[in-house]
């Protein structure tokens, strides 16, 4: 499906602002609202815009973010598809995809104990009878999502930025916010109302907690999610690992993602890399010279840079429980 100019306007607006009101989209962007109206018909029929998320900080829930680079040892195909099987369905897993580079997978544990990482991984690869050859974990200390800000060129479009793990997580929740959680990140619906409904809660309480959850910082706003594979759009993560001062390098490495609008998304960790980019491009050539920018610098901090391909996003999920 070929994307206008004045649809990808659209999918800029709405990205990390998935409430936003056709009229507001109209007005922003200067267009009728039967036009904002018809293009957005086509997005989704045309199966770019996939639905809304919420965007969920678990570290407010007292999780937190193991992410994993993995290759498998050599075996039969049948354990490979176990192996991903029983990733895409635990509850605890929130992102796999599959890699080409120095990974063949990648995937997010969500947890609250170091524990459960390591008897997590001893199951499945117990299971699915699959060794790891290769294993890279950073714990995720901070996220930010920029969005896409490739899709525009429009300055009057102003993107949020979203991000986790710069408060205390100090948020408890019961059974019914955790239905509700789990119904706005994993349910399609066409309404609040029809959520409500399918969940059993009335529209009223069910409209009161989302306004807390909303308040105290665990629903930090609503995502447009779409199919990037549809626009041409290939994701890569570069993984970097820094020497000497780590306050400098955070300070780079925010620069160059807040400069650069190819960067969707930056982390902070703590392990096997110590930053990592997510990057978009429409051809794989433009890799080179951002991983060349990021390399000059980052300068002597800079102990070594590597590059995955998301070959595909296998699972997704803000709230996996």
């Amino acid at each position: 499906m070929r994307v206008t100019d004045k649809e990808k306007n659209i999918l800029a607006c709405l990205q990390h602002d998935a409430n936003r009101t056709i009229p507001d989209v109209a007005k922003m962007l200067r267009v009728k609202e039967h036009a904002v109206r018809y293009a957005l018909g086509r997005l989704i029929d045309g199966g770019i815009i996939l639905g809304k998320i919420p965007f969920i900080d678990m570290y407010r829930l007292g999780y937190v973010d193991y992410t994993f680079g993995i290759s498998l040892a050599p075996a039969k195909s049948l354990a490979h598809e176990r192996f991903v099987s029983q990733l895409v369905a635990s509850r605890s897993v929130s992102w796999v995809a599959a890699t080409t580079g120095s990974s063949q997978l990648a995937f997010s544990f969500l947890g609250k104990h170091p524990s459960e990482v390591h008897k997590f991984l001893d199951q499945i690869c117990n299971k699915s009878t699959v060794h790891l050859l290769h294993q890279g974990l950073t714990v995720r200390l901070g996220f930010t999502a920029l969005g896409r800000r490739f899709l525009s060129s429009n300055r009057k479009i102003k993107i949020k930025t979203f991000s986790y793990g710069d408060e205390p997580s100090s948020v408890t929740i019961d059974e019914i916010d955790h239905k509700i959680l789990s119904g706005l990140s994993n349910f399609s619906h066409s309404s609040d109302r029809k959520l409500a409904k399918s969940l059993v809660i009335p529209l009223t309480t069910f409209e009161r907690r989302v306004r807390r959850l909303e308040e105290v910082g665990v629903i930090r706003g609503y995502i447009c999610r779409y199919n990037f594979s549809e626009l041409n759009q290939s994701g890569y993560k570069v993984r970097i690992v820094v020497r000497g001062d780590r306050q400098a390098a955070v300070s780079i490495v925010k620069r160059i993602a807040e400069r650069e609008s190819c960067v969707v998304n930056y982390s902070i960790g703590l392990g096997a890399w110590d930053f990592e980019f997510t990057v978009e491009f429409s051809e794989k050539r433009e890799l080179f010279p951002f991983t060349k920018l990021v390399t000059e610098q980052l300068g002597d901090l800079l102990a070594s840079i590597s590059t995955l391909q998301i070959f595909e996003n296998i699972k997704y999920s803000g709230y996996p429980f």
